[in-house]
């Protein structure tokens, strides 16, 4: 704690800003922490020792699903492919440039990309039930 009230002491008469203590934490980076939507912590590799690391959050890809799913419900079939397409694509790309440099970025792209596929397979399934699922190409 002697940490944290120094740096209190500091910031006060450098800058005049103060911390706030409900939202101020001192932890190991071992044990990590979330910043502005990023996981920070240490990672131990056998080669080089400790390392930093910037991860997703499984709560945020959790949250991204979550509205996917609320995006892509299947009462929501009056709308054409093109719109869903587009208010998919809006909230994921935006949230792919925000994480694109974190560590494991591409993993977690992918299994979004999986589920978001099965989403839509799903939802266009019940707007054309008609249709069979396997629907060979007719060659010219």
């Amino acid at each position: 704690m002697a940490e944290k009230s120094a740096l209190a002491d500091y910031l006060i008469e450098t800058t005049g800003l103060t911390l706030s203590p409900e939202k101020t934490k001192v932890t190991a980076m071992t044990e990590g922490f979330e910043f502005l939507g990023f996981r920070f912590s240490v990672h131990w590799d056998k080669r080089y020792g400790y390392g930093p690391r910037v991860e997703i959050p499984k709560a945020k890809a959790a949250n991204l699903r979550h509205k996917v799913k609320q995006l892509t419900q299947r009462d929501s079939i009056s709308v054409s492919l093109g719109e869903k397409l587009r208010g998919v694509n809006a909230i994921t790309s935006g949230w792919a440039n925000y994480y694109r440099h974190c560590v494991g970025a591409g993993r977690v792209f992918v299994a979004l990309d999986w589920y978001i596929g099965l989403r839509l397979y799903c939802w266009l399934h019940k707007k054309r039930p008609g249709t069979r699922r396997c629907r060979p190409r007719r060659s010219a």
